[in-house]
């Protein structure tokens, strides 16, 4: 809940006299707070919590998210769910126009969602170090991301492998080639920490 105060000055006495309110608000009210928030100043910053979108997010970086007229596959988006907001990529877009969503670490939970269920994409991330990054700043982790997660969901789906079959050759690829987008990503950190650190000598 979101508590406000109620304040009552009396001036003769000079002294002051605090109320507390307790306003409650449920999950859709605080959903229309945050929309109005991005519509007023065009953006809202989020810490998100757990290792679903590692290596790129991990819990409390501080995440900046914008609205944009239109998503694509492989942006990053802040939408609801089941009264929760998560935060994954877009792997696929169906002709239905509907979503569909995976952590870039959270390969075995499809997700869907339709455009009135996304808030915002994610922009810009400040580490727990207080290091900024662009989502844009790592295209080539961005594109392995959704090629991987294409991968996986073939394996998922597929018709041919039964159940356990399929979760077991899904642990064993996940296991072996995990590491090749994180790779990617550190190899392209490192890039970007040397761009900056030329920029300061210049």
């Amino acid at each position: 809940d979101l508590r406000g105060i109620e304040r009552d000055r009396h001036s003769a006495s000079g002294g002051q006299l605090f109320k507390e309110v307790s306003v409650e608000i449920n999950f859709s009210m605080w959903i229309e707070i945050l929309k109005l928030q991005l519509a007023a100043v065009g953006f809202l910053q989020i810490k998100p919590q757990g290792k679903s979108m590692y290596p790129l997010m991990e819990t409390d970086d501080t995440i900046t998210i914008i609205r944009k007229d239109e998503y694509k596959v492989g942006d990053i988006v802040l939408y609801t769910k089941k009264e929760r907001l998560i935060l994954h990529r877009i792997i696929y877009k169906t002709e239905e126009g509907i979503y569909i969503l995976v952590g870039d670490n959270a390969h075995g939970y499809e997700d869907q969602a339709a455009d009135f269920e996304i808030l915002g994409a994610a922009e810009q991330i400040i580490d727990t170090n207080r290091k900024e990054k662009e989502i844009s700043d790592f295209p080539l982790y961005n594109y392995a991301a959704v090629k991987y997660a294409h991968v996986f969901r073939h394996i998922r789906n597929s018709p041919i492998l039964g159940e356990r079959i399929r979760y077991i050759v899904y642990r064993i690829l996940h296991f072996l080639f995990y590491g090749i987008p994180v790779i990617i990503y550190r190899l392209e950190c490192r890039g970007i920490h040397g761009k900056r650190e030329r920029i300061k000598k210049i």
